[in-house]
């Protein structure tokens, strides 16, 4: 269960790295 948790934690960091670029590079566009 352990190890479980911490790859879901890293999958969630890795997440939320690709939406913050997904944002950015939304904004770029409209730009």
């Amino acid at each position: 269960n352990i190890i479980k948790t911490i790859k879901n934690k890293i999958a969630d960091q890795k997440a939320i790295m690709f939406l913050k670029k997904f944002r950015n590079s939304k904004r770029l566009i409209i730009k």
